[in-house]
């Protein structure tokens, strides 16, 4: 909140918490902006670590592909407060969620729905257009959650079908990334709301900074547990490890191995 400056007008629909142009005359939030960069980091990482040492499937490259574009509309979001680069930031969100929605249908080796594809390129296309005509903020708040709401809970259920099959060290893996996307995810959703409700309170401690680290998280560890999910169908040897390593890990990376042999051979 605050007054307009080095980026010209504050004409973007939503402002956030944090001063305008308090910290930096070049910066319109400057925590928000300087908290996103994990974003693009993670993604990065996740980009290169799992084409690696795990899988070369275009699904995957797609989805962390999305997480640094989300990160880099982010940080110009952030900086300017400019309405188009409100659009770099929630676009490539409601974009990256259709890529979500594919890993999660679509995760069997065997099985392919020739038309999911097409019909995710259509929603998403109608939905950008629904976004593009619109300036409401609301729209997107609505959109997106429909989207997280909807990944959530199959995601929910594809870890129930995990934890009730027999629990192979790959299930054991995916279900650990399950519960730490969740977790880290949702606890800065929370902050997301904390600092929405009571900012006059809580403005000082830069609650949406976490937000921004923690769903960046999330969303990585999420991807992660796709990996081990997709791993498993396609009888991989999965595993995890820390990066980097060393005596301080900080992002868990999956890790496939060779094909598990089948118990009837």
């Amino acid at each position: 909140m605050g007054s307009d400056g080095v980026w010209g007008n504050v004409d973007a629909t939503v402002d956030f918490c944090e001063g305008n142009y308090a910290l930096v005359p070049w910066l319109a939030e400057a925590f928000n902006t300087i908290s996103s960069v994990p974003i693009i980091v993670m993604g990065v990482i996740g980009l290169i670590e799992t084409r690696r040492y795990a899988s070369r499937e275009r699904r995957f490259a797609l989805a962390f592909s999305a997480i640094i574009m989300v990160g880099i509309g982010s940080t110009v979001f952030h900086a300017t407060l400019r309405r188009g680069a409100q659009m770099l930031d929630e676009l490539p969100m409601l974009l990256a969620n259709f890529v979500f929605v594919f890993m999660l249908i679509e995760r069997h080796a065997d099985r392919k729905i020739p038309w999911l594809p097409g019909a995710l390129w259509l929603s998403a296309l109608a939905l950008t257009c629904i976004y593009l005509f619109s300036d409401q903020y609301w729209i997107f708040l609505l959109a997106y959650s429909a989207q997280v709401t909807y990944i959530f809970l199959r995601s929910c259920v594809v870890a129930r079908r995990l934890s009730r099959e027999e629990v192979t060290p790959g299930a054991r893996v995916a279900l650990t990334m399950f519960m730490l996307a969740g977790l880290t995810y949702f606890t800065g959703f929370g902050l997301w709301v904390v600092d929405q409700l009571m900012c006059q309170h809580v403005q000082s401690f830069h609650l949406h900074s976490f937000w921004h680290v923690l769903a960046g998280f999330g969303t990585s560890s999420w991807i992660q547990f796709q990996l081990a999910v997709r791993g498993v169908a396609c009888r991989k040897a999965v595993s995890m490890r820390f990066l980097p390593s060393g005596q301080n890990p900080i992002l868990p990376q999956v890790v496939f191995g060779r094909p598990v042999k089948s118990s009837s051979n």
